[in-house]
């Protein structure tokens, strides 16, 4: 019984699927199950048989130039009466018309699916038309069911796993974090970037698919023109699926990594995927080189980290930014060798703030800007409603609030501590005594701001012509 339950109903979507191709009608999938569901029911008390759209008896009256209900209110008329006088009727009516009539209606369904269909589906799919055909003629319909299904089933596995899971590639010389670095280090990432590679995933990932990230870290470490790599980025934002098959290939992925001293970031998995990961051992609590974090800003962020400790001292950590020359690294870019820096520090006042202490809140009134001497903060957006979130990180060496200063706007975002910091603090009335009593300075201030906003900006623009 549920066996002719299923056939019922796989007979029923493949029967609509065809009649709609057959009278180029839409068919409506849902009235059509509810009046199958129906007519069963009602056969039920009659100890009929399981029974289906019929897909004769539905296309020969749009063959016929017949449609709407009449036509099935007239072939309903014809089966209760055939009922009662079928025999009589089958022997008074012609036999070698209603053989013709079968043989050419049958004929007609045949050259369509099997000559017509050449030109309209590739041949790939046009041999497994021919193989339901076949053997449905030989075996019968549940195995011509059964043997078209595996190989749509194959056919889709071997054609998906040809289409590329890698939407995007970059290095870390090309792709940074929302991080703002001094430009010491911002050079020394550009020149070290290269031993850092991202991709990008998407689509559905299985067995298939995954063995291609495989032969891409394989072609990348068999590179001879780039450096060698020490972090590799595997970015699932875009995925929607990972087959449990495709632990096998990520399986194979680490132990090559591992062979090769690289460390491996897993960004934006899915708690369900993160499990899956951990169940198979492609991530372990206690492995530090194969890990999961949040998105992929924080992995970038982690990988510049990773490159910075390589630096030397004079790059991670400025000698001019102490307690006896606070800040005056900044001073000197400011300048350029032009004026003094005695000249300039009578304008700024030197603040700190605590960790977890804002510097100023969303939607002040701009009131200057700030140097970052030493220590972290981060920028953050805070809706009313809604989960905050952390838009840059600055380190020392980077300007803080210009915009707002310029433009005289309120606060984007908002500004925290992430630890103990040091900042020069150049309030706007300050600004304007500078440009009266030194517009010189002034100048050169000028310069400095619109060189920094030039440079951020010209970095965004190449990385959003990498993405496009």
């Amino acid at each position: 019984m549920g066996t002719s339950v299923v056939l019922s109903l796989l007979d029923l979507l493949l029967t609509v699927s065809g009649i709609e191709l057959a009278v180029g009608d839409d068919i409506k999938i849902d009235r059509e199950l509810k009046a199958v569901g129906a007519a069963n029911l009602a056969a039920s008390f009659g100890a009929g048989f399981p029974c289906y759209t019929d897909p004769s008896l539905s296309i020969l009256p749009s063959k016929l130039n017949g449609s709407g209900r009449v036509a099935g209110l007239v072939t309903a008329l014809f089966f209760a009466f055939g009922l009662q006088f079928g025999s009589i009727l089958l022997a008074a009516f012609p036999k070698p018309v209603l053989g013709g009539m079968i043989m050419f209606f049958g004929l007609t369904l045949l050259i369509e699916w099997t000559w017509e269909t050449v030109r309209q589906m590739p041949l790939s799919d046009y041999c497994i038309v021919l193989l339901i055909l076949t053997v449905i003629a030989f075996l019968g319909v549940l195995p011509g069911i059964v043997f078209g299904a595996i190989a749509a089933i194959l056919l889709f596995a071997v054609k998906y796993s040809r289409i590329g899971v890698t939407k995007r590639e970059f290095s870390g010389k090309h792709l940074r974090s929302n991080v703002e670095r001094s430009p010491a280090q911002v050079r020394w990432l550009n020149e070290n970037g290269d031993s850092v590679y991202i991709l990008e995933l998407h689509g559905f990932i299985f067995f298939g698919t995954a063995h291609q990230l495989l032969d891409r870290l394989r072609r990348r470490l068999d590179d001879p023109s780039a450096p060698p790599l020490k972090l590799a980025v595997l970015d699932f934002h875009r995925v929607r699926g990972l087959d449990s098959s495709a632990s096998v290939s990520f399986l194979k992925l680490c132990q090559l990594a591992k062979k090769y001293d690289i460390d491996i970031l897993f960004s934006h998995l899915e708690l369900s995927h993160e499990a899956q990961f951990k169940k198979s051992g492609v991530l372990k609590d206690t492995n530090p080189h194969r890990r999961s974090v949040p998105d992929l800003d924080r992995a970038l962020e982690i990988c510049e980290n990773h490159l910075l400790k390589e630096a030397p001292e004079e790059v991670t950590e400025d000698h001019t930014y102490t307690s006896g020359m606070l800040g005056t690294g900044i001073f000197l870019r400011i300048l350029d060798g032009e004026h003094r820096i005695q000249d300039i520090l009578p304008y700024f006042k030197t603040i700190a703030i605590a960790k977890g202490e804002h510097l100023f809140r969303q939607g002040d009134r701009p009131d200057g800007l700030y140097f970052l001497v030493s220590g972290r903060v981060s920028v953050w957006l805070e809706p009313e409603r809604g989960k905050s979130k952390r838009l840059r990180k600055f380190t020392p060496g980077t300007v803080l609030g210009e915009l707002g200063l310029y433009q005289n706007a309120p606060r984007s975002a908002s500004i925290i501590g992430d630890r103990l910091s040091h900042l020069f603090y150049l309030s706007g009335d300050a600004f304007e005594q500078m440009e009266q009593e030194a517009p010189e300075l002034a100048s050169a201030f000028h310069r400095f701001i619109v060189k920094s906003i030039a440079e951020r900006l010209g970095y965004r623009e190449k990385e959003i012509q990498r993405l496009w």
